[in-house]
């Protein structure tokens, strides 16, 4: 658990690989969030009998709704708020993250959880060898071995190595693969 300017993150890794972070954002930043994006909107905003983006905050706030500035404020603070995460917790994703808001409610700390990985690790064990000894398996020349390299065709031996290959890798190499990749 971190807490960095104000914020609460747990960090969580998971099974998958896949990493858990849980913000909690305190309510007096959520405030100003929303007092900026209020602000924003305001400077924008085309109120009868007001020119445009010079009509009172009270009046943009109670005309467009509290529930529009606040989808407005997540659009534009999410993607701030997590590359703060990120770069705070040292975390390289390599997939976009999965956001659920857990708790947001009106004058109370806000929690967040994004979902995300970094590259997973992958064990390689000991494919060279399985594989040189696979494919040197039938290099002794015998009559038998001419006769077989006449008939078939050199793109058929070319297959037969490379799905040698493959299955040694499939039993050799180890990854788990986090589910938000394959959702992904």
């Amino acid at each position: 658990m971190t807490a960095t300017s104000s914020l609460i993150i747990v960090r969580e890794k998971q099974p998958d690989n896949s990493l858990v972070l849980t913000v909690t954002i305190p309510s007096a930043r959520v405030k100003s969030e929303y007092q900026k994006t209020l602000k924003s909107l305001t400077d924008k905003a085309e109120i009868p009998g007001f020119r445009k983006g010079k009509a009172p905050q009270k009046k943009v706030e109670k005309a467009l709704g509290k529930e529009k500035i606040y989808q407005e404020m997540i659009k534009a603070f999410l993607p701030r708020l997590y590359q703060e995460v990120i770069t705070q917790e040292k975390i390289h994703p390599i997939v976009n993250p999965k956001v659920t808001l857990v708790a947001a409610k009106e004058d109370k700390d806000w929690q967040i959880k994004f979902v995300t990985c970094e590259t997973p690790p992958v064990k390689l064990g000991d494919y060279k060898e399985k594989i040189k000894d696979a494919l040197s398996k039938g290099k002794i020349w015998t009559p038998a071995n001419k006769e077989k390299k006449e008939n078939s065709s050199p793109t058929a031996d070319e297959q037969k190595k490379l799905n040698t290959i493959i299955n040694i890798l499939n039993k050799t190499v180890k990854a788990i693969i986090p589910q938000i990749v394959i959702e992904e």
